[in-house]
């Protein structure tokens, strides 16, 4: 194996957790593990922040369900006047509608709801920092690209 292939598929030494090597892994797999991260965390943004047309889905479907997503942890963890009611919603699945709809309201409403916006984008830019070393590309265009579209996508 030559020294440039060595070096996109052995992976590099990260100091921060979200650059760690994957086992058998390298560059690609860790960008692509990254990309995956920020994916979850958008499309948790997306269940909340989208309207059924455009997901395709109910809006807020975990919400309801009471799976915690990294916006209703920030919420809860959160110390914003106001937010009790809304902390009193997340403490578990939430059946009736009206209830669902004001908690939907009021997570909309919530800083949370853009913390955890940001850290996806922190994902999806260390997914697009730990891919600079692939070599200028189609693969390479394609794969920065994805880091864009998971995280602006609306539906």
């Amino acid at each position: 194996m030559s020294a440039h292939q060595q070096k996109f598929t052995t992976g590099q030494k990260r100091r921060n957790p979200r650059h760690a090597k994957v086992a058998g892994g390298g560059v690609i797999i860790s960008g692509l593990l990254n990309i995956g991260v920020a994916f979850q965390l958008a499309d948790d943004i997306v269940d909340i922040t989208s309207d059924a047309e455009q997901s395709g889905k109910l809006p807020g479907t975990d919400l309801r369900e009471g799976v915690p997503t990294l916006a209703t942890l920030i919420a809860q963890s959160s110390d914003q006047s106001g937010g009790d009611e809304l902390v009193a919603f997340l403490s578990g699945p939430i059946p009736d509608d009206a209830d669902h709809a004001q908690a939907l309201r009021l997570l909309r409403a919530h800083p949370a709801l853009e913390d955890a916006r940001d850290e996806a984008r922190r994902w999806a830019g260390d997914a697009r920092r730990i891919l600079e070393p692939l070599p200028v590309g189609d693969a390479k265009v394609a794969l920065e690209a994805l880091c864009d579209y998971v995280v602006n996508r609306t539906g």
